[in-house]
């Protein structure tokens, strides 16, 4: 039961009794180009971030940047060795604020992060 709280937040989101207010996107490192809209946003990676190389945290960035995310929320671990990168220096720059630091009680290592702008 170690992914049990991020799982519950995923199911949240993806059964939400509000289907007509809440819409999903999901991204993946293939597509080229993601659309554009003003529609405000939430951000949402969990396990991934570190492990995606610098060309493609910037895509995801860029994306934010572009797409009007106003939230950034980060269920990842803090790993700098060989072949991780560090998304947080770009999520301190993109967003206005960071508003929730914590370190996961069930997975030690990992932090559950929040930015806001």
């Amino acid at each position: 039961m170690i992914d049990l709280l991020h799982f519950l937040c995923r199911q949240f989101l993806l059964l939400s009794p509000t289907p007509n207010k809440i819409k999903l996107h999901f991204l993946n490192a293939e597509i080229d180009k993601y659309s554009i809209s003003e529609t405000p946003k939430v951000f949402v990676n969990q396990d991934s971030l570190p492990e995606i190389n610098k060309g493609q945290q910037e895509k995801y960035f860029g994306y934010m940047f572009e797409n009007n995310v106003k939230l950034f929320a980060s269920y990842n671990k803090v790993d700098l060795s060989y072949g991780h990168e560090n998304f947080r220096e770009r999520a301190d720059k993109l967003f206005k604020q960071k508003i929730l630091t914590v370190e996961s009680i069930v997975r030690p290592g990992y932090w559950i992060e929040i930015w806001a702008n």
